[in-house]
């Protein structure tokens, strides 16, 4: 690194100086645009004597450090975990605004409702495996249809501890109701895809999702 010093006076370093002053400028007269920086210390003493030290170095290379900071920052735009949360929100939102405001329900419940409907009958924590919900979320969902008149429960034969979910009459009719409605939605968003596009799409989503399965239970 290019680096040399002056002093001008020579003042004994045991003596204090009164005050001092430092001030940077940019040397342009070796390259353009300027390579180098030039720094000046001034101490003034008690005798009106002055020392002035000078150092001459590189400017920082603040285009290597921007590109380095970029670097370690994430562009949540194009941050493959960040398309897929916004996807799916949107998605569920465009989905689910049929069965918010005809049932009142919300996207956990229409899930569980969606699984015991395939199933038939299922337990809590089997009902949660199948959606992908945590423990809480299917208790809402249950206690949610259930206050509709869309859930009832009975005792496991084989073990009573655990109870057996499914659909009432009632629910079963609600999400025969739901079903169109949702696959209509369904048509629409897939609508600005290709059918090349479309086949493609549900290739990759299977690749995915049985890499990220592998991924989790390593």
């Amino acid at each position: 690194m290019l680096s040399y010093e002056y002093r001008l006076l020579p003042i004994p370093f045991t003596q204090a100086p009164r005050e001092s002053s430092k001030h940077t400028a940019i040397d342009g007269s070796i390259s353009n645009p300027p390579t180098q920086q030039v720094t000046f210390v001034t101490f003034w003493y008690s005798d009106y004597t002055l020392a002035i030290f000078c150092r001459v170095s590189p400017l920082p290379n603040k285009k290597a450090n921007q590109k380095t900071h970029d670097e370690e920052l994430i562009q949540l735009p194009s941050f493959l975990p960040y398309q897929l949360s916004i996807l799916q929100q949107q998605v569920s939102d465009v989905v689910g605004s049929y069965y918010r405001q005809e049932y009142g329900l919300t996207r956990n419940s229409w899930r569980v409702m969606a699984a015991l409907a395939l199933q038939g009958e299922a337990s809590a924590k089997e009902v949660g495996n199948y959606v992908k919900l945590e423990k809480m979320p299917v208790s809402r969902a249950m206690k949610e249809l259930t206050n509709f008149g869309y859930l009832q429960q009975k005792p496991d034969l084989e073990d009573r501890r655990i109870m057996r979910l499914s659909l009432t009459s009632a629910g079963m009719k609600c999400y025969r109701n739901i079903v169109p409605e949702v696959k209509k939605q369904e048509q629409n968003i897939l609508e600005g895809l290709t059918e090349k596009e479309r086949a493609q799409y549900s290739k990759l989503t299977q690749k995915l999702l049985a890499h990220v399965s592998e991924l989790s239970s390593d």
